[in-house]
């Protein structure tokens, strides 16, 4: 059985090493995602375009804390995102003309303009409708667009 500071150690060593993938990725930015998709290898961010809603913006985020994970039930590799200070909080200013709908989200490569994995809403879509509306996504979790391990 492996420790977490051994586990943590190798998952910072596989993101390093995958200049390609995760390594290259000296920003990355989480986005909503504002139409229908399936979670894919698909890499192109056009694929997963942003709602359009006031006070919309993706969220910064980095390599620093990310963490490599295995599925133990599929074998497939994953990651895990630190959060940032405040969280993955995203606000609308004001209430949309019309609602919006937000099926999930992705995680964009600022550097390289590539989409690194995406998830769907566990709930199912969210509609933002009103002012002050959050949607908070925690427990970031999606599969890699690529395996680490070729």
């Amino acid at each position: 059985m492996f420790t977490t500071e051994y586990f943590n150690l190798i998952s910072a060593a596989l993101i390093a090493a995958e200049p390609t993938l995760l390594g290259g990725a000296a920003t990355m930015s989480l986005r909503l995602v504002g139409q229908p998709f399936t979670p894919s290898g698909d890499s192109d961010p056009t694929n997963y375009p942003p709602p359009v809603f006031p006070g919309y913006a993706s969220i910064p985020c980095g390599i620093t804390g990310t963490k490599v994970i295995e599925n133990p039930e599929t074998g497939e590799v994953g990651f895990l995102l630190a959060e940032p200070i405040g969280g993955f909080n995203f606000k609308s200013n004001a209430a949309p003309t019309n609602p919006v709908s937000v099926y999930g989200y992705a995680l964009i490569d600022s550097t390289d303009n590539k989409v690194l994995g995406s998830a769907n809403f566990p709930q199912g879509v969210i509609t933002v409708s009103v002012a002050e509306q959050v949607i908070e996504v925690s427990a970031i979790f999606g599969w890699l667009a690529e395996p680490l391990v070729k």
